[in-house]
């Protein structure tokens, strides 16, 4: 009998893909302030996604784009750092986090899982505490409970 190969230890859920790609689609908006529609059209890809993560992840850029002064007050009022002290990567999971929350397609807890997992692989460990506290008051606080 063989023994199925040990997965990386990060659970993939659906939507993933579109996640991982929403997120580079955002640093290079947060970054270099690409031009929204240049960077939707993903020249930079190199892998193929199935319509159905395109257009996710889509609209998880387009949502961030549009609600990015609101997401990042929201970051502000949540946070006892300064936005400007996070990192890119962190400012863009955070912004995402918010706005998925916000969409509520999926459980919160299989968002947050997911994007605690994008933290750690493009930030790192020390970061993932903090984006989970931020995400976890600002789902607090969209349902009316006490942080």
């Amino acid at each position: 009998m063989s023994v199925p190969p040990k997965r990386s230890g990060q659970k993939k859920h659906r939507n993933s893909h579109a996640r991982e790609v929403a997120l580079q689609a955002l640093y290079q908006l947060d970054v270099v302030n690409a031009d929204l529609d240049e960077t939707l059209r993903l020249g930079w890809l190199n892998e193929p996604m199935d319509p159905q993560s395109r257009m996710h992840s889509d609209r998880i850029v387009r949502v961030c784009a549009a609600r990015r002064a609101e997401l990042d007050q929201a970051i502000r009022s949540l946070s006892h750092k300064d936005i400007t002290q996070l990192s890119s990567v962190v400012r863009c999971v955070l912004r995402m986090g918010m706005a998925e929350l916000d969409i509520a397609e999926l459980p919160a807890d299989i968002v947050l899982d997911d994007l605690l997992n994008l933290t750690r692989k493009y930030d790192g460990e020390d970061s993932v505490g903090f984006v989970n506290g931020i995400l976890d008051a600002y789902l607090h606080r969209q349902q009316g409970e006490p942080a």
